[in-house]
């Protein structure tokens, strides 16, 4: 499987593209980087959580 998957990324690549991916390698990239570093959330949605958890006594400190 590790032969294949090597010949497969060394294969030609499309016009403008540095790298081939596997199946299900973007999505891995996608959850290692949001576990070291946290979910991106939006302004407009990290407050709306802070009013919500603060309506339940729910202080998030983390996000202020």
């Amino acid at each position: 499987m590790d032969s294949y998957i090597k010949n497969i990324k060394e294969s030609g690549k499309a016009e403008n593209k540095t790298e081939i991916l596997m199946p299900g390698e973007p999505e891995y990239r996608a959850e290692s980087e949001r576990l070291k570093e946290g979910i991106p959330l939006s302004p407009a949605t990290a407050k709306e959580l802070i009013v919500l958890g603060q309506s339940f006594g729910l202080p998030l400190p983390l996000m202020e």
